[in-house]
């Protein structure tokens, strides 16, 4: 009988162990998190985390990273692993396009200001700020997708011939085909 008492104890002890650890590993990860954090979010609450957003009025799909609030205001917060720390106009294109989709799914406010937080292989993480693009101009974007897609309009080159050596339709394209051919000769 005093086993069976001992067990049953025991059993429950551990039933209330478990989400307590569950609850203490979570805090030590939000406070790791918190620490990379700029400071204007160190103090906000996290509202959303990989979550993906379908506004049914748009042609528009955008998954979040990360979204914090302040002070009644949204916050997006996007994460990149990268060889070094920069910035690129397509992040602030992504963070652009997600603040509309967030804004049209939720019917909330979100800051025209979001933020790239960057590692690199070493580990050590650097938040960058950014400001994103207007309504207007993710409209345009998008229109312009549309129009590229539908072969409305021709592509333009890249700015950059180091884009057209990772770029998926290189094989297509007659510049692409042509520094193909240089670049193996």
């Amino acid at each position: 009988m005093a086993s069976s008492t001992f067990f049953w104890i025991l059993l429950c002890c551990l039933l209330l162990a478990i989400p307590a650890l569950r609850v203490a590993q979570r805090r030590r990860l939000l406070m790791r998190e918190r620490r990379w954090l700029p400071v204007e979010l160190r103090r906000a609450r996290l509202v959303f985390a990989e979550h993906l957003f379908e506004p049914g009025n748009l042609a528009l799909v955008a998954k979040v990273d990360r979204a914090y609030e302040v002070d009644g205001e949204i916050r997006l917060l996007e994460l990149k692993t990268r060889p070094r720390h920069r910035v690129y106009a397509s992040d602030a294109i992504e963070l652009s396009a997600q603040r509309i989709a967030l804004e049209a799914a939720t019917r909330r406010r979100v800051s025209r200001t979001g933020y790239v937080l960057t590692q690199i292989p070493s580990g050590e993480r650097l938040v960058h700020r950014v400001i994103l693009l207007s309504s207007a101009a993710v409209m345009q974007l998008m229109a312009r997708r549309a129009q590229l897609i539908d072969g409305l309009v021709a592509p333009r080159y890249a700015m950059n011939a180091r884009l057209c050596a990772s770029c998926s339709y290189r094989l297509e394209c007659e510049k692409g085909r042509g520094a193909l051919s240089i670049g193996e000769g």
